[in-house]
């Protein structure tokens, strides 16, 4: 990498409020000071506009890690339940409560499993169900764990998370909304199918 890319490169870390914090990628045309870096200053309208994002940032965030939350006690309850009426090894059997230890990644690969296997009770295709599961957890993955960065050049917001490499992904108060509805939603065919064990479970004990 060239030195006038290192400079392009350049990314600060600036506090917006006591609560909230953000990384400020340096427009490219930004002056130079004294020290050779790319001099930029947020403030007035534009620390306003960044200020207000964070908040709802923030906030929306938030909402998506209590509906991950939900969707992944919904689906322990999944395996839960299929573990009393199937006879399937899961990962589930390696850790036998549900500890840190085992994360919500595994508790997917159980979920497939049981969804895929041939003793599965409920005669229904769920492979669309499986593969919207694990985006919403690689959504989750990303706003838990990734970094939220400003660009000054562009005056949009970007979340910076590693997933099988690094990757950057554009966010406003809209994507994370339908982001937001698409976990939520996810939580209703699961709660279905746990609610089909515990009937299957009552017309046997009949």
């Amino acid at each position: 990498m060239t030195e006038d890319n290192q400079k392009q490169e350049k990314k600060e870390q600036v506090p917006i409020t006591d609560s909230f914090q953000i990384v400020i990628k340096v427009p490219r045309k930004a002056p130079l000071n004294e020290e050779g870096w790319n001099k930029y200053e947020i403030k007035g309208g534009e620390m306003k506009f960044v200020q207000e994002f964070c908040k709802e940032f923030y906030k929306h965030k938030g909402k998506i890690i209590d509906v991950s939350n939900i969707l992944e006690k919904d689906i322990e309850q999944v395996i839960v339940k299929a573990k009393k009426q199937m006879s399937i090894p899961l990962k589930y059997d390696e850790f036998g409560t549900f500890s840190k230890n085992y994360t919500f990644l595994d508790k997917w690969e159980d979920f497939r499993k049981i969804t895929k296997d041939t003793s599965f009770p409920i005669k229904k295709d769920y492979k669309e169900l499986r593969k919207n599961i694990f985006i919403g957890i690689s959504i989750r993955n990303k706003y838990t764990h990734g970094e939220l960065i400003y660009d000054g050049s562009l005056r949009k917001f970007f979340i910076e998370y590693n997933e099988d490499g690094k990757k950057e992904a554009e966010v406003d108060n809209e994507i994370i909304k339908k982001e937001v509805e698409f976990i939520c939603n996810l939580s209703i065919p699961v709660r279905e199918i746990s609610n089909e064990f515990d009937r299957i479970y009552l017309e046997k004990k009949k």
